[in-house]
């Protein structure tokens, strides 16, 4: 069974075989509830992202981006021991990056994830102990002109403590990538990824089994009815518990 989230607005719908207040019409059937799949999470998700992109708020939909990016990768993996970086990796090279028009890798996407959930930054271990293979992604969004940023990169390649004439040469530190153009290619991966599990019996039964795990929201209703009908299943009447 899931973690639940108890929601406390009531005003959904009631629960399976329950009355209104969440008290059970037949104590003999457990309460019946319909809970969200693993694919409504993810649109959930990209819908806070397109508000936060709306209020300007980049870094959080950076966050919820690269976290959604690790369940995902989660789901897929074959191996339930397998490191969240080789899981991150599997999956975005599979279903991101194939049709995304990106100029970043699946380890700079991995480095980026590090640097923006854990610093709010485009700086993680890897882009700083690669010695220039591992890029640092830094963002355009909304009406910002990309080729702009890019350029900024290869004139100053955003270290001031060396000249151009210096910096000709040497492994760029820095790529582009617009954010409009990240979620996109998410979303169109999501899809791709739930496709393949259609005709890919034990992928789908991993994503099964791991979605059982996910966060799911209840009511209060639902949770009382559940209450409810256990205690009767156990023959306590009471409100409260003994002590």
């Amino acid at each position: 069974m899931r973690t639940l989230i108890v929601n406390e607005d009531d005003r959904r719908a009631g629960v399976g075989p329950t009355a209104p207040g969440g008290k059970l019409e037949n104590a003999n059937e457990p309460p019946a509830f319909e809970s969200e799949t693993i694919e409504q999470t993810f649109a959930q998700l990209l819908m806070v992202v397109e508000l936060c992109v709306k209020a300007r708020a980049t870094t959080p939909a950076l966050v919820l981006i690269y976290s959604a990016i690790d369940v995902a990768g989660w789901l897929y993996a074959v191996s339930p021991s397998a490191t969240p970086k080789s899981r991150f990796i599997g999956w975005v090279t599979k279903f991101l990056l194939p049709a995304a028009k990106l100029d970043c890798s699946a380890i700079e996407l991995y480095g980026a994830r590090c640097g923006v959930v854990h610093n709010f930054s485009s700086e993680s271990d890897l882009s700083r102990q690669s010695s220039g293979k591992v890029r640092q992604i830094v963002y355009s969004w909304g009406n910002s002109d990309l080729e702009t940023l890019r350029e900024m990169s290869r004139i100053v390649n955003l270290d001031l403590g060396e000249s151009p004439k210096a910096a000709r040469g040497q492994p760029r530190k820095f790529t582009s990538v617009k954010l409009e153009d990240l979620i996109a290619a998410f979303g169109a991966g999501l899809m791709r990824f739930f496709k393949e599990s259609e005709s890919d019996q034990r992928m789908a039964a991993r994503i099964r089994e791991r979605s059982g795990k996910v966060l799911m929201q209840m009511s209060n209703a639902k949770a009382n009815a559940i209450v409810n009908w256990s205690r009767a299943l156990l023959g306590e009447n009471k409100t409260g518990c003994d002590e």
